[in-house]
C-alpha cells in the first residue's frame, strides 16, 4: 500500500513496521544464541559433572576385569594346588590305608588260644545219704576240697546224672530205681556241674513225667542235658560250649535201657539209644563238620567187670572215626580200660564217682587244650561214708597200676598224665 506523502504518521508507522520487524529478528537470534549458549553450558556441565563417573566406571571395568583374570590365574593355582593336595591325600589315605590294614591284619591275626580244661567224672546219683551230708555240711560234706576246685576251676564240666530230678511219676518194676528231690539240683551247680548226660538206664525210672520234671529242673539250674529230650531231634542234639576261641561239641546216647519203649523214636520224652549206632555216628560226624572238637558220653558194657564187650571196642573206634576227640564211658560201675585208637582216647568205664557208701577206685578226667596241643590227665579219686575225695599217693598208684594194667595202648606217668604208646 502507498501512502499519500504527506501522511508522516502513516510514513512512520511504515518505518516503525520495518524497525519491529528487524528488531524482533534481533531478538530472535540473541535469544538461539542463548538458548545456544545454556545448551552447550548445560552440555558442557552435564559432562564434567559425570567425568569422574565415567573415569572411574572405566578405571573400575579396567580393574575388574584385571581381577578377574587375576582370579582366575588364582582360581587356576588353587585348582593345581587342590589336586596336588587331594593326590597327596590320596596317597596319604592309600598310605594310611596301608597301614590300617597292615594293622588291621596284625590285628585280625589270631592270638594264642586261651587254655580250655574239661573234666569228665563217672556216674553220679545223690543217694540219700549224699543228701543227708550236704544237708549237714554243704558240698564238703559231698566232695573234698581237692576234687571240688578240680571240678569248679574246669572251664567245662560234665558228669553222667543217673537219676531223675522230681518227685512226681510211677515208680518202674525194675531192682533199682533212683529219684531225687529237685531242690538238691543246687548239689551240682556247688560242683561247678555245666553238663549232665541223660542217657542211662535210670533216668526214666520214674516215667516220662519224672523225666520232663528233670529237663525242667537241670535246665532251670542253668545246666545243659544231653543224650535225652522230647523229641529225637532234641535227645540227639549236641550241647555246644564256645571257649578259648574253639568249640566243643558233647553227645551222649545209651546202649543200656531196660525196655525199648525207652528209646526216643518210641517214647517220648526218652533216650537217644546207641543199640544200632548209626544215629549216633551221624550226630557225631554232622557236629565234627561244625565244632572244633567232639565229646562223646556212652552209657554201655557189663556191669562190675573190667572185661570189656565186643561192642564196646567196635563202638568206641567207629565214633573216634566218625569224628570224636574222646569217648566217656560209664555204667559198670568200676574202672575199666583206656585205648589210644586214631588220635583219640576210648575211656571204657570212669566208675562211680558219687554212688554208694564206698568205692575203692574211681577217677576224674581232663583235657586240657592249649597251644602245645592237647594234654589228658586222670584224677584218682575214692568215696568212703558217701563223700568223695582226692587219692593219697598209695591209692593214686594203685589206681594207675590197674588202668596200667588193663590198657594196651597208653602210658600214664606219675602224675597221671597219659600218653599214647
Amino acid at each position: 500500500m502507498v501512502y499519500p506523502e504527506g501522511d508522516r504518521r502513516v510514513v512512520k508507522i511504515r518505518r516503525n513496521r520495518r524497525n519491529y520487524q528487524k528488531g524482533r529478528r534481533r531478538k530472535k537470534a540473541v535469544w538461539f544464541l542463548v538458548i545456544g549458549i545454556l545448551f552447550a553450558a548445560g552440555l558442557a556441565a552435564a559432562y564434567y559433572v559425570n567425568l569422574p563417573h565415567i573415569v572411574m566406571s572405566a578405571w573400575e571395568a579396567q580393574r575388574a576385569s584385571a581381577d578377574s583374570a587375576k582370579n582366575g590365574q588364582v582360581q587356576s593355582r588353587q585348582g593345581a594346588d587342590a589336586r596336588a593336595a587331594a593326590a597327596a591325600s590320596s596317597d596319604a589315605g592309600q598310605e594310611d590305608g596301608a597301614d590300617a590294614a597292615e594293622e588291621g591284619s596284625a590285628e585280625a591275626e589270631p592270638e594264642e588260644a586261651a587254655p580250655v580244661t574239661i573234666l569228665f567224672t563217672g556216674d553220679v546219683w545223690l543217694d540219700p545219704a549224699v543228701q543227708k551230708n550236704y544237708d549237714a555240711q554243704g558240698i564238703d560234706g559231698v566232695l573234698d576240697e581237692g576234687l571240688l576246685s578240680a571240678m569248679k576251676d574246669a572251664d567245662i564240666c560234665v558228669i553222667n546224672n543217673e537219676f531223675a530230678f522230681s518227685d512226681r511219676g510211677v515208680q518202674a518194676s525194675k531192682q533199682y530205681t533212683y529219684r531225687v528231690d529237685p531242690k538238691y539240683v543246687t548239689i551240682l551247680n556247688a560242683m561247678g556241674v555245666d553238663i549232665a548226660g541223660l542217657a542211662n538206664n535210670h533216668a526214666l525210672d520214674f516215667g516220662t513225667e519224672a523225666l520232663s520234671d528233670t529237663f525242667v529242673t537241670i535246665d532251670g539250674a542253668g545246666i545243659r542235658y544231653i543224650g535225652a529230650g522230647d523229641s529225637y531231634a532234641q535227645a540227639s542234639a549236641p550241647a555246644v560250649v564256645e571257649a578259648g576261641g574253639q568249640t566243643f561239641a558233647f553227645l551222649a546216647a545209651t546202649h543200656v535201657i531196660p525196655e525199648v519203649s525207652w528209646n526216643v523214636q518210641n517214647r517220648q520224652p526218652g533216650m537217644f539209644s546207641l543199640y544200632d549206632e548209626t544215629g549216633l555216628l551221624d550226630a557225631i560226624a554232622a557236629a565234627k563238620e561244625q565244632y572244633d572238637h567232639v565229646f562223646v558220653l556212652a552209657h554201655w558194657g557189663q556191669m562190675r567187670t573190667t572185661e570189656l564187650t565186643d561192642y564196646q571196642i567196635n563202638d568206641g573206634r567207629k565214633f573216634i572215626d566218625a569224628g570224636a576227640d574222646a569217648v566217656i564211658g560209664a555204667h559198670p560201675h568200676v574202672l575199666q580200660g583206656i585205648e589210644s585208637y586214631g588220635g583219640g582216647y576210648v575211656f571204657y568205664s570212669l566208675g562211680d564217682f558219687i554212688s554208694t557208701n564206698r568205692i575203692e577206685q574211681t577217677v576224674a578226667v581232663t583235657f586240657t587244650y592249649d597251644a602245645d596241643g592237647r594234654a589228658v590227665k586222670i584224677i584218682p579219686a575214692f568215696c568212703s561214708n558217701y563223700r568223695t575225695m582226692t587219692a593219697d599217693a598209695a591209692r593214686a598208684d594203685g589206681v594207675f597200676d590197674l588202668l596200667r594194667s588193663i590198657s594196651q595202648t597208653i602210658a600214664i606217668d606219675a602224675d597221671g598224665v597219659l600218653s599214647a604208646r
